[in-house]
């Protein structure tokens, strides 16, 4: 017998509606690609430049988790702890529950 909880079904939807969303629009087929070059960008620390690719991935979707708390990572990493913390909040406005939000905040707040 399989179980499956409330928490594996709400991600199972975001997946299914993404997929759809990717397959229905270009535009958001360049919103991924912009976020795949904006995480190359973080990896190689030229988080400024990954900001920029970030907010135009969000103009498609503007409620997105994962990029969201992409572009408040980066605002931490240029030393922005402020800024970074105004913008994880947003995102667990969205998600209070969202681990990698609550993660980031708490090493924002340690680190103020």
């Amino acid at each position: 017998m399989v179980v499956i909880g409330t928490k594996d079904i709400k991600e199972s939807l975001d997946r299914k509606k993404a997929v759809e969303i990717f397959r229905k629009t270009p535009e958001a087929r360049n919103a991924a690609i912009y976020f795949q070059q904006a995480k190359f960008l973080v990896h190689q620390g030229r988080y400024k430049e990954a900001i920029v690719f970030i907010n135009q991935a969000l103009q498609v979707d503007p409620e997105r988790k994962e990029w969201l708390t992409e572009r408040s990572l980066c605002y931490f990493k240029m030393l922005q702890p402020e800024v970074a913390l105004k913008r994880v909040d947003e995102v667990l406005e969205l998600d209070p529950k969202y681990f990698q939000a609550l993660l980031l905040k708490g090493e924002i707040l340690y680190s103020l």
